[in-house]
């Protein structure tokens, strides 16, 4: 098997996952705060993609949807 290739994306990518982020948090916490015992959340991303890109601006490797959402504390 060949190695796995990393999608090179752009700086319009980097701010969509950025807006992602901070929509998702903000909208856990108006659900989170729900006085309804049983009630919970889940988000689910169907259109994720990988957990790692890399950035065509820095040339770093940056956190994918799965990975920034699910790893709040490892973005500001």
């Amino acid at each position: 098997m060949g190695s796995a290739k990393i999608d090179e994306i752009g700086p319009w990518s980097e701010v969509k996952l950025d807006i992602l982020k901070r929509y998702a948090v903000e909208y856990s916490k108006i659900l989170s705060s729900q006085r309804n015992p049983t009630f919970f959340h889940v988000y689910i991303d169907a259109f994720a993609g990988a957990g790692y890109h890399l950035s065509r601006t820095s040339g770093e490797m940056v956190l994918g949807s799965p990975l920034k959402h699910y790893c709040p504390t490892s973005v500001p």
